[in-house]
């Protein structure tokens, strides 16, 4: 999923649940932040106010770093059910960490983030659950069960690489050549539309209150409306369209009545840190990256979600610790917990 469902669709679905809209923006857009978070700052070094952050997710998706591989089934891949029928393949190979749509792993992890209360990691769940539908059949890092045939086989084994941006555009259609014939054909739109439906009702645990069918279902047409029509080989087209339309939507009062504002990550890191070029003595280039605001900076929400994710990653490796990776040899466990 790119930032068309991460961000709009994200933000629409947590208003229709009654978020309000400032609490509904931070989780969209700590939703969409886990993919722009792509670069690791050392702040203030050497002082008291020395920070690093963590990154999670690498700059170019379809090029994945096999020395990065800790972050990808944290926050893009969670293990799912291998046994699924959605899941099988004309190889009959099975994965124990294959991502699955809406498995017991992925709503635990969604839920043990949901219980701090924090819209920040609200949102940074949300974007791992929600990947489950738009990843399934791939496990986060490298193995030959995620590959392609033919020319693709060039590109890294990891993720969804071989298949491009196959899994993220909202009104593509495409095959799956790996699966069984049944499965073969992926519609991306019902895929995003059944994501929304159950992130709509997740949202609604969070804020202590029943879902409503005729709301959840009024919300999906919505959508529908909003997507358009899909395509075989549409790859993105039409996407600003689409975005135009997910913005009238939040127009609506069902929507907090309220104009969806671009967002990038940079605009919360910019209002956090000053980062500057210099030349030293000896002719060298050397950059500074401080506080703005060295007293305050806890305050910030570039921070804020900088510690969020630390937080999401520790509990999610914890929750995995004590299930899914405890049944993996110790050389594959070391391999996927690498970070350099």
């Amino acid at each position: 999923m790119d930032k068309e469902f991460h961000y709009y669709l994200t933000y629409l679905t947590a208003a229709r649940a009654g978020f309000a809209f400032n609490d509904a923006l931070t989780i969209a857009q700590a939703c969409q932040a886990v993919d722009d978070n792509t670069h690791i700052s050392e702040i203030n070094p050497d002082t008291p106010q020395s920070y690093s952050n963590y990154i999670s997710q690498t700059m170019d998706i379809l090029r994945p770093r096999a020395s990065r591989m800790r972050i990808y089934p944290v926050f893009h891949f969670i293990p799912g059910d291998p046994a699924l029928l959605s899941a099988k393949r004309s190889d009959r190979r099975t994965h124990p960490l294959n991502t699955t749509p809406d498995s017991p792993l992925a709503n635990q992890c969604f839920n043990t983030a949901a219980q701090t209360g924090d819209p920040m990691l609200v949102g940074i769940a949300a974007h791992a659950y929600a990947d489950t539908w738009a990843h399934q059949n791939f496990v986060g890092y490298k193995h030959v069960f995620n590959g392609l045939k033919g020319i693709y086989k060039l590109l890294p084994n990891i993720g969804h690489a071989d298949m491009l941006h196959n899994p993220d555009w909202a009104a593509h259609i495409w095959e799956d050549s790996r699966l069984i014939e049944a499965n073969r054909t992926i519609n991306n739109k019902n895929r995003f539309l059944d994501a929304a439906e159950r992130l709509y009702e997740k949202f609604c645990e969070v804020l202590n209150k029943p879902s409503e069918t005729s709301v959840r279902d009024a919300m999906r047409s919505d959508f529908y409306t909003a997507i358009g029509d899909e395509k075989w080989h549409s790859f993105n087209r039409g996407k600003s369209k689409r975005i135009q339309r997910y913005i009238s939507l939040s127009e609506q009062p069902e929507y907090n009545a309220l104009v969806i504002p671009d967002f990038h990550l940079d605009d919360w890191k910019k209002e956090a840190i000053d980062k500057k070029w210099q030349i030293n003595e000896d002719g060298e280039e050397i950059t500074t990256i401080k506080w703005k605001a060295p007293d305050k900076y806890q305050q910030t929400r570039w921070f804020r979600f900088q510690e969020a994710i630390k937080k999401y990653q520790k509990q999610t490796l914890a929750i995995y610790k004590n299930s899914v990776y405890s049944k993996l040899p110790q050389d594959l466990l070391e391999e996927i917990m690498a970070f350099k």
